[in-house]
């Protein structure tokens, strides 16, 4: 049964190119490898023909062999392949060890795995397993040692690590040995670069010691890590600290109490001294590591020592960053209560580091890694964060610059939005009124009450919440203030979408429509603002799934025609597209629809069908806006609207606008490669543009594109259809080869190179 089955290895096969369900050549080799291994009694026939066929010269046997090693694995006994591991190593290191090709790569790391995790089943019973293991270890660790290249030395630490994961026998092995020679390694090698490669190699090994639960079996080899990443971090080099202390993250469960002093020393001196960010970000992320392990060394060493409020405010050298180092740490319980307790009785006293210790709080407690939503409220509970915060932006909202006041209001906005529904309701009772007081004397104050209910819950309502629409309905249009204009527009679109249907919804849409509709008469300065209300206003009830969406979407799509406000148009529908990170988030608890930017593109496309003759003063701005449509919508939606997008794509590419080429040229490219018949049916049209573009001074991603776009229909299309242009845009092509920067000129070579052989024999398309 076997011979017969055999014949078929490996498959050869090409499916016709009109079968409509075209069986695939790989489709018959996952068939076929299953019956070669069907039962024990294949194993030595199975495993001959596949190390024969791992000899071939052909990428498909090679392939095909790997993945039957693997598949044998799952039928086959461990004692099926006793007799060939050696021959098995050879032909698996021989192909894992491939310089380009990635799939024979993969395949071969698979099949090792698969190999040695069946052999360790036998690891206590049959020496086979650990003879194995060991030649691939002492094969592993000449190449290590022969190493000169990060890539060779990345390449024998893969296949140590593939083997070391197959099985938790494997693992000790490899970890045992692996962990002394590479702490030796970094002593003989004086390449920083392998150095580095040797310290992320120590951590690697660590995990997959942890994940096996063998950590007391290499206890021996593993203490010595800690210490190694001291000797990496005490060398001045950023590279070696960042690579020390994130192998030092790994290994902390094994961090002794001898070594924290010294590391803190280290992680200190780089907080109040180093500019480096990616540096300063590493130490801060340690020592919240280390805290964790041990919270009272570093009270006493960071905390009451090194980083003391008390002392803070004096030494005003490296002042942020200390903070952020103690913002960082106030997310572990041990330390909360001391740190915010100091660092708010900076903010209630108006110290004048107050503003850098509202900013170091705002940028920490923003990480939804470190503090969850609990821990947020369990603060707020305990020490009233909030009202400290109000308080300060009270004093200094009218006298200090708005950019030093954001940390605040963001501060307040992201607490709030952690906070459970109830909770919210007490602060806003608290706050509210006397808020709106104030927003009578000075606008200004708008943006603190903004902060207070952008994030609130969705069943989150009270008796004020018509009262501060009427007043962020008037401020985003009569404000002069942009940052207070934009953030009242956004709370009346948050308020729109997160009401309840029923009666809180209906008060609020009704009260804004009134109030709108009398906004007719207002002077043309207010109309650019109207307009992007209109856009706030549209986004919130699409986001939210309502139908009402289209009441205002139809608004501005009329306003398209406007010679004088087509612009104002474009840049609303710009933001009903675009995602904002201030708005419209889980965050903020709002409604996100998973499907609204394919709805607008229905939406918009059935309206802009009825705007009527587009003016050539309005043309540009009425392209745009579609650009941002089909610009964020799903490819998929867009194969369906082919005829009807493909003319206003080819119609932008003779306008300057960079948004709108860079939007249409992506699309083009889009529909090219799916070659389109309503593209080759213009390209009379497309091609003089394209190279136009291909020298578009103002944009170099424009330029890309274009010879991205060019490359793709030469291979897209029919050589018929291109040799009538090929001669000319050889030509045309010219200049770009010698382009000032090195990613276009390199796409000119590929576009001009694939024009030269359109038509050449041999060329690997239909005539």
């Amino acid at each position: 049964m076997f011979d017969v089955v055999s014949c078929y290895y490996p498959i050869d096969f090409h499916p016709s190119p009109g079968d409509p369900a075209a069986v695939t050549r790989q489709d018959l080799a996952n068939a076929l490898a299953p019956c070669l291994c069907a039962i024990p009694a294949f194993g030595e026939q199975c495993l001959i023909l596949l190390i024969e066929k791992l000899d071939s010269n052909l990428q498909v046997a090679k392939l095909d062999s790997l993945k039957l090693l693997t598949e044998t694995c799952k039928t086959f006994g461990p004692e099926c392949y006793g007799p060939f591991l050696k021959a098995l190593w050879g032909s698996i290191r021989r192909e894992i060890s491939h310089k380009t090709d990635e799939a024979l790569k993969m395949a071969a790391h698979e099949a090792l795995s698969a190999l040695v995790t069946k052999l360790s089943s036998t690891a206590n019973t049959d020496q086979a397993f650990e003879t194995f293991v060991e030649g691939i270890l002492i094969s592993m660790q000449s190449a290590i040692a022969e190493a000169t290249t990060v890539i060779q030395f990345v390449h024998a630490t893969k296949v140590l690590l593939t083997t070391a994961n197959a099985s938790k026998e494997s693992c000790v092995i490899i970890c045992g040995s692996m962990i002394p020679a590479t702490i030796a390694f970094y002593s003989f090698k004086t390449s920083k670069k392998l150095q580095i490669c040797s310290l992320d190699f120590l951590g690697e090994l660590y995990d997959l010691a942890k994940h096996w639960e063998v950590l007391d079996r290499v206890q021996v080899q593993i203490k010595e890590i800690p210490q190694h990443c001291l000797t990496a971090v005490s060398e001045t080099s950023k590279e070696y600290q960042i690579a020390g202390f994130k192998t030092l993250i790994k290994v902390i469960d094994v961090l002794e109490t001898d070594l924290v002093v010294p590391f803190v020393e280290v992680l200190i001196h780089n907080v109040q001294y180093s500019h480096e960010t990616d540096l300063l970000s590493t130490s801060v992320e340690t020592v919240h590591h280390i805290a964790q392990k041990y919270p009272e060394l570093i009270m006493s060493l960071v905390v009451k020592g090194k980083c003391d409020l008390g002392n803070l405010t004096a030494d005003l050298n490296a002042l942020r960053e200390r903070l952020n180092l103690l913002s960082n740490l106030l997310s572990i319980d041990d330390f909360t209560k001391v740190i915010i307790e100091e660092m708010l009785k900076l903010i209630v006293e108006n110290d004048k580091e107050a503003p850098k210790v509202i900013e170091a709080l705002s940028e920490t407690m923003s990480n939804t890694n470190l503090y969850s939503d609990k821990k947020v409220t369990q603060i707020e509970s305990d020490h009233n964060l909030i009202n400290s915060v109000v308080a300060w932006l009270f004093i200094e909202i009218e006298s200090t610059s708005q950019e030093v006041l954001a940390h605040g209001y963001t501060l307040i906005s992201n607490t709030m939005g952690s906070l459970p529904a109830a909770k919210q309701i007490n602060i806003l009772e608290q706050h509210t009124q006397i808020i709106l007081d104030k927003c009578k004397m000075h606008e200004v104050y708008f943006l603190i009450l903004e902060s207070l209910y952008n994030s609130v819950h969705q069943s989150v309502y009270n008796d004020k919440f018509p009262d501060i629409l009427a007043l962020s309905l008037k401020l985003s249009l009569t404000c002069d203030n942009e940052m207070i204009r934009t953030k009242a527009c956004a709370l009346t679109a948050h308020f729109l979408n997160k009401a309840d249907y029923g009666p809180n919804f209906e008060l609020l849409y009704e009260y804004l429509k009134n109030y709108l509709s009398s906004c007719s008469g207002m002077d043309n300065a207010v109309c650019p603002r109207l307009i992007m209300l209109y856009g706030w206003i549209a986004k919130a009830l699409v986001m939210r799934g309502s139908d009402m969406f289209m009441f205002w979407l139809q608004k501005i799509t009329t306003v398209l025609l406007s010679p004088d406000y087509a612009k104002d148009a474009a840049e609303s529908i710009k933001l009903v597209m675009s995602s904002q990170p201030s708005y419209f988030t889980t965050r903020h608890h709002c409604r996100l629809s998973l499907l609204y930017k394919q709805r607008m593109f229905v939406a918009f496309a059935g309206l802009a069908e009825k705007v009527g003759n587009v003016t050539p003063e309005t043309k540009e701005h009425y392209l745009l806006s579609w650009a941002y449509v089909i610009g964020r919508a799903p490819k998929s939606v867009l194969n369906s609207e082919v005829n009807k997008i493909a003319p206003l794509v080819i119609d932008s590419l003779e306008y300057d606008n960079k948004d709108l080429l860079l939007v249409m040229l992506d699309v083009l490219c889009h529909f090219v490669q799916s070659a389109h018949v309503v593209v080759s049916d213009s390209l009379q049209t497309i091609l003089p543009r394209l190279v136009n573009l291909s020298r578009y001074v103002k944009s170099m991603d424009v330029r890309i594109k274009s010879l991205q776009c060019l490359y793709d229909i030469a291979n897209a299309y029919r050589t018929a259809l291109l040799l009538p242009y090929k001669p000319d845009i050889l030509v045309d092509l010219s200049p770009s080869l010698d382009d000032k920067k090195r990613l276009v000129r390199n796409m000119a070579v590929r576009a001009r190179t694939r024009w030269f052989l359109i038509g050449a024999p041999g060329e690997a398309k239909p005539n």
